[in-house]
């Protein structure tokens, strides 16, 4: 099954919007247009979760401390921290890459950073 994501609040819509230049065939949803904004991360894991999406996130200083706990009780459909400071273009076609070769079985209880 190909790999659809979530994106957390903080995250640059100017790698979402690469993205979807690249290939309008990649299921990209905003924290926007999920209602993430205000969610505590533990929630946003469990969103993402339930939909059955990787979450993309900037979040290295608190993301992994609680996806580490959440994987403890139940399974987590992955999430993808992408640097801060990264070129969009990098982000984008790391991303990209890991859509086109992966698939969201490959991600359960997976933690990845990018640059990698």
């Amino acid at each position: 099954m190909k790999l659809e994501f979530l994106c957390d609040a903080d995250f640059t819509k100017g790698i979402v919007d690469g993205l979807l230049r690249l290939d309008p065939r990649i299921d990209i949803l905003s924290s926007d247009e999920a209602g993430l904004r205000g969610v505590p991360d533990p929630r946003v894991l469990s969103i993402a979760s339930e939909l059955g999406r990787v979450l993309l996130t900037h979040d290295r200083r608190t993301m992994p401390h609680h996806f580490a706990r959440f994987i403890q009780n139940q399974d987590s459909t992955g999430v993808i921290i992408v640097a801060q400071n990264v070129a969009i273009r990098t982000a984008v076609e790391e991303i990209y890459l890991i859509w086109a070769v992966d698939d969201s079985f490959a991600w359960t209880n997976r933690i990845s950073d990018i640059p990698v």
